[in-house]
C-alpha cells in the first residue's frame, strides 16, 4: 500500500470522524478541523521516519476514545447542570417550611399569651375582691410581713403608716414603704400572672415567688390559693434553706456582758434545728444560729453608741453560723450562762418565720433598740 493511498484512506477516515462527531457530540467544527489536520499530519513522511501501518490504528483508536470522552463530559456536565437546577428549589421549599413553622409557633404562643393573660385578669379580679372583703391590706400580719410597726410606739421609730424598710429593692411598688395596700395589690398581679403563664416552673429567683415566700405563703393561706399552683423553680432559695433544714425553733438566751457595749443588756438570738439536732442534742452541730444585732462602729464613745442606737442611727445586721461556734463564743470566749428554750411551733410556722428570714435578711434595717432590737 503506498503512502498516498494512506492518506487518502485518512482523509476519508477523518471526513467520517466529522460527520460522526457532528451527529452525537456536536462539536464545534474548529475541533473537527483540529482532529483533521492532526490526522492528515501523522501521516505526512518527515525528515528523520515514515509512519507505520499499525499506527495509523493507533490514531483512529485515540480519536475514538477522544470522542467517548468527549461524550461522556457532555453527559456529565448535563447531568451537574439538572442537579445544580433541582438545589435552589429544593433550599427555597426547606426556607419556606422553615417560616410556616415559625409562623404557626407565633401564632401558637399568641394564643397561649392570650389565654394565659385572660386567666390572670380573672384569677386578679376574684382574689382583689377576696382582699377588699377581709381588708387584708390593713391586717396585721400583712403590715408587720412589711414592717409596718403599728404597735410599736415611741419618740424614734418612724410614724405608723410607714415602713421601718427604705430598701427599694424589698416593695414592688415606688410607694409600698408608705402604702400597705398598694403594695398588696402589685403582689397580687404579679403572683396571678406568674401562676398563669404557660411555663410558670421556668420561674427565675427574681419572680415574686422566689423573692417573697412569706408573703405569697400567707396570701395563699388567707385567699385560698392551691399550693400545687406556686410551685416554682428557685435555686438560691431551695439551697438556703437546704442548707438549714429548718424543724424546730428555739430562742437562747445570753446573760449580760458588760465588756461589749452590744451585749451590756444580755442577748437573745434563735436556734433553727435540723430533724438531726432537734432528734439529738448531741448533733448540734446540724443546727445553726441566728443572730440578729446592731450593725454598730465598736469604736464609737459608749455614749454616741448608745444614742445612735436607740434613735435608728445603725443598721441592723442579720448573722447565721453553725450553733456550736455561736455557743462556744458564749460559754468560753465571754464566759456567758446561755438559757435555751424550745418554742412551741407548727412545722408550718417555722417555715413561715424562715421563709421571712430569706426576705430581709441582706437589706438594711434600721435598728432601734428601745423597740425592736435582738
Amino acid at each position: 500500500m503506498s503512502i498516498n493511498h494512506n492518506v487518502k484512506a485518512s482523509v476519508k477516515a477523518a471526513a467520517y470522524h466529522s460527520r460522526y462527531l457532528t451527529k452525537t457530540a456536536r462539536l464545534p467544527l474548529a475541533v473537527v478541523g483540529v482532529l483533521l489536520s492532526a490526522q492528515v499530519s501523522a501521516f505526512l513522511p518527515t525528515p528523520s521516519s515514515v509512519v507505520e501501518g499499525d499506527a495509523l490504528l493507533a490514531d483512529a483508536a485515540s480519536a475514538d476514545n477522544m470522542i467517548a470522552a468527549a461524550k461522556a463530559a457532555s453527559t456529565l456536565t448535563s447531568r451537574s447542570v439538572a442537579v445544580t437546577s433541582v438545589r435552589p428549589s429544593a433550599t427555597l421549599s426547606l426556607v419556606t417550611k422553615a417560616a410556616d413553622t415559625a409562623s404557626t409557633n407565633s401564632v401558637v404562643a399568641d394564643k397561649q399569651n392570650k389565654s394565659a393573660n385572660l386567666a390572670a385578669e380573672q384569677l386578679l379580679a376574684t382574689w382583689r375582691q377576696q382582699a377588699a372583703t377581709q381588708n387584708l391590706a390593713q391586717h396585721k400580719s400583712w403590715r408587720r410581713l412589711l414592717y409596718f410597726l403599728d404597735d410599736k410606739k415611741g419618740m424614734f421609730t418612724k410614724a405608723k403608716n410607714q415602713s421601718t424598710i427604705n430598701d427599694p429593692t424589698f416593695f414592688l411598688t415606688a410607694n409600698g414603704n408608705k402604702d400597705s395596700a398598694a403594695e398588696l395589690d402589685a403582689t397580687l398581679v404579679a403572683l396571678a400572672k406568674q401562676i398563669t403563664m404557660p411555663n410558670r416552673a421556668a420561674a427565675t429567683n427574681d419572680s415574686v415567688i422566689c423573692r417573697f415566700p412569706a408573703r405569697v405563703n400567707w396570701l395563699a393561706e388567707q385567699l385560698d390559693i392551691d399550693k400545687s399552683s406556686l410551685q416554682a423553680d428557685c435555686p438560691e432559695l431551695k439551697e438556703w434553706m437546704a442548707m438549714l433544714a429548718p424543724e424546730q425553733l428555739s430562742i437562747m438566751f445570753a446573760e449580760e456582758y458588760l465588756d461589749n457595749p452590744i451585749s451590756a443588756f444580755a442577748h437573745t438570738l434563735l436556734r433553727i434545728d435540723s430533724k438531726a439536732s432537734a432528734a439529738n442534742f448531741t448533733q448540734i452541730n446540724h443546727a445553726y444560729a441566728l443572730n440578729d444585732t446592731v450593725d454598730g462602729d465598736p469604736d464609737d464613745p459608749f455614749v454616741l453608741y448608745a444614742i445612735k442606737s436607740i434613735s435608728g442611727g445603725y443598721d441592723n445586721r442579720i448573722e447565721i453560723d453553725p450553733y456550736p461556734e455561736k455557743l462556744a463564743k458564749y460559754l468560753k470566749d465571754d464566759e456567758r450562762d446561755t438559757w435555751t428554750y424550745r418554742l412551741d411551733l407548727t412545722p408550718a410556722e417555722v417555715q413561715q418565720i424562715i421563709a421571712h428570714v430569706w426576705e430581709t435578711k441582706d437589706l438594711e434595717i434600721p435598728y432601734y433598740f428601745t423597740t425592736d432590737n435582738c
